[in-house]
This record gives structure tokens, sequence and C-alpha cells, in this order.
């Protein structure tokens, strides 16, 4: 499996090989912040970031900063409220 190296997989306890994460999700919003650092902890700046309103589930769109290798920065021009915007990331 050529491009593959132990980045990619870890191996458990029983010999059971298994895709690495390269995901995560979390959720942003407190009703008054345009500005969001989310850490993603994925150690790559190859990452699609993905918003969507958790209320209605549609997809919200704002200016997604690639601030480090583990951090980007949300940035909306009409404060979310509490917790209701889904962030979606996932390493590429």
């Amino acid at each position: 499996i050529a491009g593959y190296d132990s980045a990619d997989f870890t191996v458990d306890t029983t010999g059971y090989v298994q895709l690495a994460v390269k995901t995560f999700k979390g959720s942003v919003g407190n009703g008054a912040a345009l500005s969001y650092t989310v850490t993603h902890n994925l150690n790559s700046f190859d990452v699609i970031v993905q918003l969507y309103d958790a209320s209605s589930y549609d997809t919200v769109y704002a200016d997604v900063v690639r601030t480090s290798a583990n951090v980007v920065t949300v940035n909306f021009t009409t404060a979310p409220t509490t917790n209701d915007i889904r962030v979606l990331i996932q390493e590429i």
C-alpha cells in the first residue's frame, strides 16, 4: 500500500491494524463572539473544514484560517448562538 506509513495506521493490543483517526468534530458559539479558535490536533495544514447549523442542519459559510498545523480559526459575520455551529475537520 504505497503512500501510507505508521502515521496512517495503529495496531491495537490484539494485533489488529486500524486506520489512524484523522477527523475532529466539535461545537462553537456563545451568542456574542464572532471568532473561535478550534484545536483539532491533526498535525496538518491539509484539512477540510465544514460547518453546519446544529438546529437546522444547513451548511454554514464562514472565513476559516489555518492558524497552525493543529488549529483553525473560524470567523463569522454574525455571532452564532451557544454551541449551535458544528465544526467538522478532516485531514487529507
